[in-house]
């Protein structure tokens, strides 16, 4: 789904028996109530992406979401809320606010003054460039201050986020226990669906701010900088 350059609000839900389909509602479209829906076998649906564009979005996945929903903010001073499946939202440029769900997120600020809030999942928070401001909450969390290598960028925006990122994400949600994971993505154990993709001086970027990180309950890794 495509935004449009003004404050867009969208919200994504199931209809149907069994969660068979996907309702998508937004003040941009035309007719019909101002909603789509599809079918989520009919049409090969596996996940949702959503483009906010220019403007101050608000995005929400409502929890009975039972695919994968990646958001991209865009311009704008956005704010973002993530369902009950493993997602990753970017504020891109803006002061944004990103709220996670029930699963194991990946929220990202961008460029601005940011805040992102875990909730129950085991979220990895990257703060990016500008003075943010990160919450764990619930779960055992990754909070990084700074931005890394694999954050989207103009050009990559369009078309998704960045393989080594998916990578990040695909070991995040295995069965693995928590240190084991971090332990992985730090390059200290070697193994992990991440591969090459790791989160180290050379792939952390300090922004050289004071961003607030707070910890919250669960055992979490709360990298300040480079």
């Amino acid at each position: 789904m495509i935004g449009s350059e003004a404050d867009d609000r969208i919200r994504i839900s199931t209809v149907g028996r069994g969660g068979s389909g996907v309702k998508v509602h937004g003040g941009f479209l035309e007719g019909h109530g101002r909603r789509r829906r599809f079918s989520v076998a009919d049409e090969g649906i596996d996940r949702v992406v959503v483009l906010g564009g220019e403007g101050d979005d608000r995005v929400r996945v409502r929890s009975n979401v039972r695919l994968r929903v990646d958001v991209h903010g865009g311009r704008g001073d956005d704010r973002i809320k993530l369902g009950s499946v493993a997602s990753i939202a970017s504020g891109d440029e803006g002061d944004d606010t990103i709220i996670g769900g029930k699963a194991r997120d990946i929220l990202i600020g961008g460029f601005g003054r940011d805040r992102l809030v875990g909730r129950r999942g085991d979220d990895i928070l990257i703060g990016g460039f500008g003075l943010d401001r990160l919450a764990g909450r619930g779960g055992h969390d990754i909070l990084i201050g700074g931005a890394t290598v694999y954050d989207p960028d103009a050009d990559n925006r369009m078309g998704g986020f960045d393989m080594d990122l998916l990578a990040i994400m695909a070991e995040w949600n295995g069965g693995d226990d928590f240190d084991t994971r971090v332990g992985h993505l730090d390059g200290t154990i070697p193994g992990g669906a991440n591969g090459s993709a790791v989160f180290t001086a050379a792939t952390i970027i300090d922004d050289f701010l004071a961003d607030r990180l707070t910890a919250s309950s669960g055992t979490d890794w709360l990298v300040v900088n480079a």
